[in-house]
Order: structure tokens, then C-alpha cells, then sequence
């Protein structure tokens, strides 16, 4: 009985583990996007060129012009799903004036919100904990 609650408990630890480890993603791009809205300078970006990726998504290469700085631009990189912008097209861009190839297209609030990504680190993380804690808590009975 005990070697088959050792089981248990490490599959449903690892499981917990998992999602855990899942939710890292998620967490960075929550970070950024808040960062971005509460930082963020709104600009506009030159479409340069695109290329397509492994999955959905499109990278798009930006030229933004830093106000204040001489006309300097930065070259970025963002992903995009669906149709890429056509090349020569100027986009709303937000960027951070630290680090301005952290950028993201669109408008804050508008087109990207960092309470979707919350939301899904906080279902994951609901699921995540407690399997780590069943899972381990298996295992010490065992």
C-alpha cells in the first residue's frame, strides 16, 4: 500500500509540477504587457519586413522613432497572429523607454490587456499548487 501511494503522489506532484512549469511563459508575457501598460510610451512603428514562424504567428520587424532623441530609430521584433501588417504600413506601437525592443503593436487597453494573461496564470497556478501539495502530502503518508 505504501509503494502504491509513493506513486501516486509522485505522478500527481509532477503533474502539479507541470503546470507550474507551464505557467512560466504566461507569467513573463504578464509581466511585460503590465509593465508596458503602466510605462509604456505610445509610438508608431514603419513595417520594415515579416517572416513567418514555426506556428501562427508572423514576425514582424518595426522601425520606431525615439522622440527626443535626435530622430534615433530602434529596430523591433513583434509577433503577430493572423495577418501580418503590409510592408510600409505605419502601426500604433507602445514600447518601453527603457528598453525599447520590448514594443508591442496596438493600443493599450485596447488591443492587449494584461488581466488575459493574469487570468491564465492564476488557473494554472490553482491547478498547480495543490497538485504539489496532494502530491507530497501522498508521499509523506506513504
Amino acid at each position: 500500500m505504501n509503494v502504491v501511494l509513493v506513486i501516486i503522489g509522485s505522478f500527481v506532484a509532477l503533474a502539479g509540477f507541470l503546470y507550474l512549469l507551464s505557467s512560466i511563459p504566461h507569467l513573463v508575457d504578464f509581466l511585460r504587457c503590465r509593465n508596458l501598460e503602466r510605462n509604456g510610451i505610445a509610438g508608431e512603428g514603419l513595417c520594415i519586413s515579416h517572416a513567418p514562424t514555426a506556428d501562427t504567428r508572423t514576425k514582424v520587424f518595426l522601425d520606431i522613432r525615439i522622440p527626443g532623441d535626435g530622430g534615433r530609430t530602434v529596430r523591433v521584433k513583434v509577433l503577430q497572429h493572423g495577418n501580418p501588417t503590409e510592408i510600409g504600413a505605419t502601426v500604433p506601437v507602445v514600447y518601453d523607454p527603457r528598453k525599447p525592443q520590448r514594443a508591442k503593436t496596438g493600443l493599450v487597453g485596447v488591443d492587449f490587456d494584461s488581466r488575459s494573461e493574469l487570468k491564465v496564470v492564476q488557473r494554472l497556478l490553482t491547478l498547480g499548487l495543490p497538485l504539489c501539495g496532494l502530491g507530497a502530502l501522498l508521499v509523506l503518508i506513504a
